[in-house]
């Protein structure tokens, strides 16, 4: 997914489950402060699925992106902690947390993903699945090279456009003036490890509190090593690791 801001020379990389909604909006409608109503019309025209609370049509865009443009644009990829990415997806798509139909996301046949955390990395091990938000945050080989800044989610406001300083005020303002989108209650009450839990059966009533326990509680040491080697490529090159989890 990707935003191509030829005002400022800014090419804006991020993937489903980062935060994207958030970033896109807030860098959109920063883009349209400089515009004239003809200026946004064209926009629109050209780059109108930004807007589109789906992922689909932007999964691969970053394959039509032109090469000519890299050198002379800063080049930013926004990216979340896969361990992070992982257990939050499990929260809001499988066990929908929130309101989301589970059944958009996973086939009728796949539903024992819901059962446990575990079962649910199993799936995406196992089934090549179009949504978005299940798959890897990758990028073609031939863009790694033009990245100028690779930013996790959380450090978002501290380290995007450290060197557009004119950019990153108007880009910060926006996106403090919005409210975070898709953002899952959490609760901090919740002590017990959850790598093992059946959310199905849900004895504890975790699940139906309806907000999300820490992220951490998700995972045991053999969970951590099985996301590791099937993450490996993303981990090694967004240098992320479970104990920033911590």
């Amino acid at each position: 997914m990707y935003i191509v801001d030829d005002k400022h020379k800014i090419i804006l990389l991020f993937f489903a489950k980062s935060g994207c909604s958030t970033v896109r909006l807030a860098y959109v409608n920063m883009i349209f402060d400089d515009m004239s109503e003809p200026e946004k019309h064209e926009y629109l025209a050209r780059h109108g699925s930004v807007f589109k609370s789906h992922h689909a049509v932007a999964r691969s865009g970053a394959l039509y992106l032109h090469q000519s443009k890299f050198a002379d644009y800063t080049v930013v990829c926004v990216f979340r902690n896969t361990f992070k990415r992982l257990a939050s997806t499990f929260v809001d798509k499988i066990l929908d947390f929130k309101t989301d139909i589970p059944e958009k996301a996973i086939p009728h046949h796949s539903q024992d993903a819901k059962r446990s955390f575990p079962a649910f990395i199993e799936y995406i091990q196992n089934h090549n699945t179009v949504d978005p938000h299940f798959q890897h945050q990758s990028l073609p080989h031939y863009i790694i090279p033009y990245i100028d800044e690779t930013i996790e989610i959380g450090d978002l406001k501290r380290e995007i456009f450290k060197h557009r300083p004119a950019v990153r005020a108007k880009f910060i303002a926006h996106l403090e003036d919005r409210p975070v989108v898709n953002r899952t209650e959490t609760r901090t009450d919740v002590s017990q490890n959850l790598a093992r839990y059946n959310f199905e059966e849900d004895k504890d009533g975790i699940r139906a509190q309806r907000q999300a326990p820490p992220y951490r509680l998700f995972y045991d040491a053999e969970l951590i090593e099985r996301v590791k080697t099937l993450y490996r490529e993303e981990i090694d090159r967004f240098g992320v690791s479970f104990e920033d989890l911590l």
